[in-house]
């Protein structure tokens, strides 16, 4: 079930929406203003947040440009509410990066096939980004063991020729090997530093 915040300071508008919400079966949480909106977004993640441009106290443009910049919320679909009067911020809003826009007065339809559009596109986007992870993910288990084995074999080989052969070596060809062995063991070191830090990824 999706999660949707529904932020609207007129509250005969705010019920409808929430009544609209429920009837499809979205989980709704809302907020009366903007301050409250973005404080509920980042305690809540929504799936969606559906908010009204005109709000009393900051504007919906606002409460846009702080979700997007939190990483919480960054991802989130945003649709703006508005009259036809703020068409310009709503120009402004889609520039910016905002999903969709719904135009009071709105019908029920309007409102429930945007929201679903956004959250199929998102849904799609999430599925791309899983795949690519899981490719990402596949190469470096691929590779890290290959690069691993490579100066490993070095280390094992020439350790085993020292042991085996350093009464018959001279002392340039004893540090000639130490060389060796100590620069596979650096090569080995970055692997596994590699590694790490892809782990992490």
């Amino acid at each position: 079930m999706s999660k949707i915040l529904v932020i609207e300071d007129d509250k005969l508008i705010l019920k409808s929406l929430i009544i609209i919400l429920n009837s499809e079966g979205f989980e709704t949480i809302s907020a009366e203003n903007g301050l409250d909106g973005i404080e509920l977004a980042l305690s809540e993640s929504p799936d969606l947040v559906l908010s009204d441009i005109n709000l009393k106290d900051i504007s919906g443009m606002e409460v846009f440009n702080s979700l997007r910049k939190d990483s919480r919320t960054i991802s989130s679909p945003f649709i703006f509410i508005s009259g036809m009067s703020e068409i310009d911020d709503i120009r402004k809003g889609m520039s910016l990066g905002a999903d969709d826009y719904i135009v009071k007065p709105f019908k029920q339809a309007d409102v429930v096939n945007s929201i679903k559009a956004r959250l199929h596109k998102k849904a799609e986007n999430d599925n791309i980004l899983i795949m690519k992870f899981e490719n990402f993910r596949k190469s470096i288990s691929k590779m890290i063991p290959h690069e691993m084995r490579t100066p490993l074999t070095g280390i094992l080989g020439l350790s085993d020729f020292l042991i085996n052969d350093i009464d018959n070596l001279k002392k340039e060809e004893i540090v000639e090997i130490l060389n060796h062995l100590n620069n596979s063991a650096k090569r080995l070191n970055n692997v596994i530093i590699r590694y790490i830090n892809y782990s992490k990824i």
